[in-house]
Formats: structure tokens, C-alpha cells, sequence
């Protein structure tokens, strides 16, 4: 089979339907507003999700009845910005986070252990050559 001519930008493309399509499938067709951009973006879904792939590799031959999904429970993108989503809290009381602030060095850094302790009490600061230890 030869090498289909591939597609540039602004280039028309053709969309034929099956004769045995599913009545769904033409009826989705026929709902939406401007099908170019419908397609684009399941294309972008397709691609965001999986990357670029040649999907006749994974579109079984056979497939299963459509059962279509109830549009009443589907979010749209702008509905998710807009609203927020109940794992989005408002903070009501400013002084817990202010409190939550105020914690000392000592209570967050971890204490030295004993070996760590001697090392620590062997250590000489080191004086330079004029005996100068303020310098370092």
C-alpha cells in the first residue's frame, strides 16, 4: 500500500460515515455546533492523554454498543475553573496558619546523637596562619 499524502495545515479533510453507523454516532454528528472543531479536540484529548500514535493499532475491530454517557453529570473545562471543587478549602481563620509559622529552628531540625555530639566537642576552630580565627 502506498504512503498516503500527508496533511498540512488549513488543509480540508473529508469525513465519510459508515453505512452500518451507529444512529448515535450520526446523531452525535448532527448535535454538534461545528464538527471541525468537535474532532479537533477529541484529537487533543487523544494526544494529550497518549501521545502522537496511529490509532488504527488499538482500535479493535469489533467494538462493543455505545451507551451513551448523561450529559447533566459531565463537568464542562470552564465549569472546573470557575467552581471550585470541594477538596478547595477557604481558610477562615488566619491566626492557626500565623501560629503554624512561629515554630523555633530547634523544634524542626534534628537533634545530633551522641557520636555526632563528640565529634562535634573534638572539632578546634581553625586559626590561620597568624592565629586569626574571627577571619574564616
Amino acid at each position: 500500500m502506498g504512503k498516503r499524502k500527508e496533511i498540512v495545515a488549513g488543509q480540508m479533510l473529508g469525513i465519510r460515515t459508515s453505512n452500518q453507523e451507529d444512529s448515535i454516532v450520526i446523531d452525535w454528528y448532527n448535535n454538534q455546533g461545528n464538527l471541525s472543531d468537535a474532532i479537533r479536540y477529541l484529537v487533543e484529548q487523544e494526544i494529550r492523554q497518549h501521545g502522537l500514535r496511529n490509532l488504527q493499532n488499538f482500535i479493535p475491530s469489533k467494538r462493543p454498543p455505545i451507551v451513551p454517557g448523561n450529559p447533566s453529570e459531565a463537568v464542562s473545562f470552564v465549569q472546573a475553573i470557575i467552581q471550585p471543587t470541594s477538596s478547595v478549602q477557604k481558610i477562615e481563620e488566619p491566626e492557626k496558619i500565623e501560629s503554624a509559622l512561629k515554630v523555633s529552628p530547634l523544634q524542626i531540625a534534628p537533634q545530633p546523637t551522641k557520636s555526632e555530639e563528640k565529634i562535634e566537642d573534638s572539632l578546634q576552630p581553625f586559626a590561620g596562619i597568624d592565629g586569626d580565627t574571627e577571619g574564616w
